[in-house]
């Protein structure tokens, strides 16, 4: 069961999505390495692709254990929203809920089987189960834009 949670690990580690501007995803275990992640001098200031190391639930027997393997993928970018007349950047969001959706086309490419390219090995045992979209202000102290947490089965 664990064996499936590395090679979600290291398919995380290496997703690469083919948008302009857009860096490497940043793989961090929890929203304080975020925020010191963000932090740093090396990270530009356009939107940046954070994504959090699963988390692993279990159940069942010895003999017979399943679970899922839910990770969140977030879409951020650095705005100020004082002094903006607006209550929130409607352009900017729906310019990251589309990187979501080309990061989520990007997954579910490498998950089906009908992918012409063949599915990704290390997403051969996986079914996405569930994904939850959420509008982000403010996460990793200051950072807005989208949340997907997805869960694996």
């Amino acid at each position: 069961m664990l064996e499936k949670a590395v090679k979600l690990i290291k398919y995380l580690n290496t997703l690469e999505v083919d948008l302009p501007n857009i860096d490497k995803p940043l793989l961090v275990p929890d929203e304080g390495n975020g925020v010191n992640v963000l932090r740093s001098s090396a990270i530009s200031g356009h939107t940046q692709i954070v994504i959090s190391l699963p988390s692993v639930k279990m159940a069942g027997s010895v003999d017979r254990m399943s679970g899922d393997f839910t990770t969140i993928i977030y879409v951020i970018n650095k705005w100020d929203q004082i002094g903006n007349k607006e209550f929130c950047n409607v352009d900017k969001y729906v310019d990251h809920l589309l990187i979501i959706n080309t990061i989520f086309q990007k997954i579910a490419g490498d998950i089906s089987l009908s992918n012409p390219n063949g599915r990704c090995p290390m997403l051969n045992d996986f079914q996405i189960q569930e994904l939850v979209l959420l509008p982000e202000f403010n996460v990793f102290n200051g950072w807005n834009g989208w949340s997907m947490t997805v869960t694996f089965e």
